[in-house]
């Protein structure tokens, strides 16, 4: 829910989380993961579910049979929900969601939204570990860090113990006051140089050198970023794309590309890092376009289920299938109720 978001809530939400923040010391970057993943083969295939929307109004008894139709098709073998996973939801919604999660014995990790804070709980209690702690299957972590925003992550993906793929959870935050308004967040320079840090690292350990722009482009390891709030660059590749100059699918059908108060920079540090090759949001829930934008694949996710508003025949999930060549594709996966 866009501009019509319940005021109210949003208030209590940003005074609450802001007045919590505390910095605290910095934490080894390998800390931030929970453990590698493995590629079978040579491919890995995720499935990001978005904007699924979950509250005390929502009837599981038919939810549950459309989800399990939605995972079974698309087979995955990592699930990243990426934001708006609750609105005004209950403690009890939310360990419904993820111990149904938890029982598909699949991988699964999150980001959050703008709405997920927004229930009958106090904010902590969304992003707190504990609350994540008894999810086997959970690849989330939460740590006292000095970065923005809550449950930053990443996963490494190996292959013959060598690690291929790097996944970045992020979290883009909710709301942000300005002078006449509440916009919405943004991912801030903390949370890019701690990207940045993470990659460079990373690359550094495994090629065996001190300095990272001692690596050619080409064998920097590819990673895909996932939050919620899509980045600014988002409204420039539809524009292209819309003028024959870059490649893509999906539609836009929002009222617009509901992006963050300012632009962070976020886009241009991971071009220059030449390691993400795709990044994935939610947010917009009519808008589910993929398009190639110098570089990198800017896609949306597509609306999951029918919490709030969407169109009936573009509901469902997005595939992401990422090679050991290093490259990936994706797909939209459309279910409407319907059909279960």
């Amino acid at each position: 829910m866009k501009k019509h978001f319940n005021k109210v809530l949003s208030l209590i939400s940003v005074f609450l989380l802001t007045g919590c923040q505390v910095p605290l010391e910095e934490i080894e970057y390998t800390s931030y993961t929970k453990g590698p993943l493995t590629m079978e083969g040579d491919h890995f295939r995720i499935l990001q579910l978005t904007d699924i929307h979950f509250g005390l109004a929502t009837h599981f008894i038919e939810e549950w049979p459309y989800f399990d139709v939605l995972i079974e098709r698309a087979n995955p073998n990592l699930i990243v929900m990426t934001g708006d996973q609750f609105m005004n939801a209950s403690t009890d919604v939310v360990h419904k969601l993820y111990s149904y999660m938890d029982s598909k014995d699949i991988p699964w990790t999150l980001t959050f939204g703008n709405h997920d804070r927004q229930g009958f709980y106090t904010p902590q209690f969304m992003s707190n570990q504990k609350t994540y702690d008894a999810y086997g299957n959970s690849y989330y972590i939460n740590l006292n860090d000095n970065l923005a925003g809550q449950g930053n992550h990443y996963i490494n993906l190996e292959k013959d113990g060598e690690i291929k793929w790097q996944f970045f959870m992020l979290d883009s935050g909710s709301y942000h006051k300005t002078s006449f308004a509440y916009e919405y967040g943004i991912i801030d320079e903390t949370q890019i140089d701690w990207y940045e840090k993470v990659i460079k690292e990373t690359n550094k350990t495994v090629q065996g050198v001190v300095d990272f722009n001692e690596i050619n482009h080409s064998d920097v390891i590819p990673s895909l970023a996932f939050f919620h709030i899509p980045l600014h660059e988002y409204i420039d590749a539809w524009e292209a794309y819309q003028n024959g100059e870059a490649e893509g699918s999906g539609v836009f059908n929002d009222s617009g590309v509901w992006h963050g108060y300012r632009n962070s920079g976020f886009f241009d540090r991971a071009k220059n890092l030449h390691s993400t090759k795709g990044i994935f949001v939610g947010h917009d829930h009519t808008n589910n376009f993929a398009i190639n934008y110098e570089g990198i694949l800017l896609a949306y996710g597509v609306k999951s289920g029918r919490g709030i508003y969407h169109d009936p025949e573009h509901i469902g999930g997005r595939t992401i299938t990422v090679h050991a060549d290093g490259t990936l594709t994706s797909e939209h996966l459309f279910l409407t109720y319907a059909e279960i």
